[in-house]
């Protein structure tokens, strides 16, 4: 990171805001109330006293964070005024002029892989704490990128636009009166002492900027898993077996938005022996339609976790590895923080070896959309029967959600 990374960072920010392509996903109610509940509790942190202590307690047992700091703009040019962390729960304000310094404690949950950070133009933050406060970031998402891949292009846009635009929100309802103001110490956090107004609109940024990676990146991975299931529920509505199922078929399209199941005949041509194909494959002698809902519980094992199958134990989202005889539940160790126990439940359902004990198509649509409050502007394009038809280019089918 050198000077003129930062300076080329300080004057992209002076960009016209971009032209936006991005889906919009609203907040639910029950989000909006819980995040109305979290903006209540607030804990504004001044001094190393009891509250300062039980705050880092409670931060380091978490794993994911939001992080939001000010000033960021200046990057290395200016040192860090105030530093928001919100958790799922709970949202802090440290104050860090009033506080003096980073301190150590602080800064080494800045500093560890774990708890996983969520940021906002990762890169300004990182060379400010690296060249003002001599710390190294690490383990940070940035919902900066995760917009770009949303958008398809790399325009600049702060984090309350982001939020603005992705959760249907004003962006003058977002900002807190200081920060439209005319008073530079006001808007970039200097000035003291820091109003309710500055307080709340700190906590309100580091809680939505978690629930921004959760829309732009989770909830659409979880509605693409939605899609495929679908999209092999309706097969079954037509009596096509699909007998294949895996990543390599699932094909995407309209900026990734749009999914498609092809490569049907490619069952018929796999080998017998035991290769990385193989692993989606069912153990039945004689396949089913209960066949492909074992291959779609390792297919979407690999989804969630960004890892294929292996014949090693404690391997990806559900800790499995592939045995001779199915898939074998490790651990816990290395499941999803956030996986919920209904997801692995489900998932253990469908591949077990007995196929009369996996459960229906039908049942896993229906119980993975409980398990998942969809918003319903992620549904609205594939969640209709109308939205749903067979193609047929010669060899080549597929189904179009």
């Amino acid at each position: 990171m050198d000077d003129t990374d930062s300076e080329c960072s300080f004057h992209s920010a002076n960009e016209d805001p971009p032209e936006w392509t991005l889906l919009q996903y609203p907040l639910l109610p029950q989000e909006l109330n819980l995040l109305n509940r979290q903006l209540e509790k607030i804990v504004y942190i001044y001094q190393a006293d009891a509250a300062y202590h039980k705050a880092l307690k409670d931060i380091s047992n978490e794993t994911r964070i939001s992080i939001v700091m000010e000033p960021s703009f200046y990057g290395r040019h200016r040192a860090a005024s105030v530093l928001t962390i919100a958790t799922d729960q709970q949202a802090y304000v440290f104050d860090i002029l009033s506080l003096g310094a980073i301190f150590p404690d602080l800064a080494h949950i800045l500093t560890a892989d774990s708890p996983k950070k969520v940021v906002h133009y990762g890169h300004r933050i990182a060379d400010q704490l690296y060249y003002r406060h001599s710390l190294e970031l690490n383990g940070t998402t940035d919902t900066f990128v995760a917009t770009c891949l949303a958008r398809q292009d790399n325009k600049p846009c702060t984090l309350a636009e982001a939020i603005s635009m992705v959760f249907e929100l004003p962006l003058n309802e977002l900002l807190c009166e200081e920060l439209l103001g005319t008073t530079l110490s006001r808007q970039d956090f200097t000035g003291r002492p820091l109003s309710s107004g500055q307080v709340i609109y700190l906590a309100k940024m580091a809680i939505l900027q978690s629930k921004l990676l959760d829309r732009l990146m989770n909830d659409k991975m979880a509605t693409s898993i939605q899609q495929i299931s679908k999209g092999i529920n309706y097969l079954y509505s037509m009596d096509i077996r699909h007998g294949d199922i895996r990543p390599n078929n699932v094909f995407l399209f309209s900026n990734c938005r749009l999914l498609k199941i092809g490569n049907f005949e490619s069952f018929y041509a796999l080998e017998t022996t035991r290769d990385r194909i193989n692993w989606y494959r069912a153990p039945d002698v004689y396949p089913t339609y209960k066949s492909d809902v074992y291959s779609w519980a390792i297919t979407m094992n690999e989804i969630l976790t960004r890892e294929e199958p292996d014949d090693e134990p404690f391997i990806g989202f559900a800790n499995i590895f592939i045995s001779e005889e199915g898939p074998v539940m490790g651990d816990n160790g290395g499941l999803m923080a956030d996986c919920p126990q209904g997801l692995l439940d489900l998932l253990e359902q469908c591949w077990q070896k007995d196929k009369f004990k996996r459960p229906s198509m039908d049942y896993i649509v229906d119980e993975y959309k409980n398990l998942y409050s969809f918003p319903h502007a992620l549904l609205t394009h594939w969640d209709s029967a109308e939205s749903l038809k067979s193609l047929d280019h010669g060899c080549f089918k597929c189904v179009v959600m």
